[in-house]
């Protein structure tokens, strides 16, 4: 076992995670590295990103760091006012931990700052328009989802935080309602949209991929990198705002999770709508 001495910490982690998800002893796992070292660097630089979601899970406190200009450019998405909040509130959360402005801002200042800034965004979206309630809750249940795949990435695919439509659900109403939902939530900036496979007409919303605003990502703790998708129904968008608790179940059945996973600590204050959606309170920190 001499040459563990030479794989980088996190590789070792994802040794460990490997052996628990395949009952495998951890002898057997790194055996099979040895052997196999290409397909095994392969995996683990498409998982090495959504490992570090994984490491505090369950823990109290900061789980995974938000932090660094090219950071906080692909969380504001190309919206100024968003990446001068993120800035701003840095500076803020800095001074009041009693620095100055010639000391380095600390990660865990910027992540914090971060936190504050999807919090407050989510929390104006009520009043944005007839539908901001609607988005509050549609942001607070994608988030859910998002935060839960990205907490149990080993064996799955990772740093999934798209989403795409399936197919038509038959219920004409209910379609209109749910492109209805699905173009307020574009227009006020509660999910970004990009076309898909095909040219597409931007009145058709199925031939669209989703992605939650980056600027949520450290509220809710997945990545703020534009990767992988899951599909979704209309039926399940609407779900999400009007039965959470049954709709989020289930979506996270289809792909394999539970529901048990801790909420962060910082999205507990929207207790109202996670106390119906299988939500329960960090472990405390050992």
């Amino acid at each position: 076992m001499q040459a563990l001495n030479t794989v980088p910490a996190l590789m070792v982690y994802f040794f460990d995670l490997r052996r628990i998800a395949e009952q495998l002893t951890f002898s057997n796992v790194f055996r099979d590295y040895l052997t196999r070292k290409e397909g095994w660097d392969t995996n683990f630089g498409n998982y090495k990103h959504a490992l570090l979601f994984t490491i505090r899970r369950g823990k109290r406190g900061i789980r995974k760091y938000y932090a660094g200009w090219d950071t906080f450019v692909l969380m504001a998405a190309g919206n100024i006012r968003y990446l001068l909040e993120l800035v701003v509130q840095s500076l803020l959360v800095h001074l009041r931990g009693e620095h100055t402005l010639s000391d380095p801002v600390a990660v865990e200042d910027q992540t914090r700052a971060a936190q504050a800034v999807g919090r407050k965004n989510l929390s104006e979206l009520e009043g944005l328009s007839v539908h901001g309630a609607q988005l509050t809750k549609l942001v607070l249940g994608l988030g859910r989802i998002f935060q839960v795949l990205a907490a149990d990435a080993v064996g799955h695919t990772p740093e999934v935080n798209q989403f795409y439509l399936g197919a038509s659900t038959g219920n004409v109403e209910e379609e209109a309602r749910g492109g209805e939902l699905l173009n307020a939530a574009v227009m006020h900036l509660a999910v970004l949209r990009s076309p898909g496979n095909k040219l597409v007409d931007s009145a058709d919303t199925r031939e669209f991929d989703y992605l939650v605003h980056p600027v949520f990502c450290a509220f809710f703790e997945f990545s703020h990198r534009r990767k992988r998708k899951i599909q979704l129904t209309i039926r399940q968008l609407l779900g999400l705002v009007h039965e959470p608790r049954e709709t989020i179940r289930d979506i996270l059945a289809t792909n394999n999770r539970l529901t048990n996973e801790p909420l962060p600590e910082q999205a507990l204050l929207f207790g109202s709508y996670y106390g119906a959606a299988d939500s329960t309170s960090p472990d405390p920190e050992i």
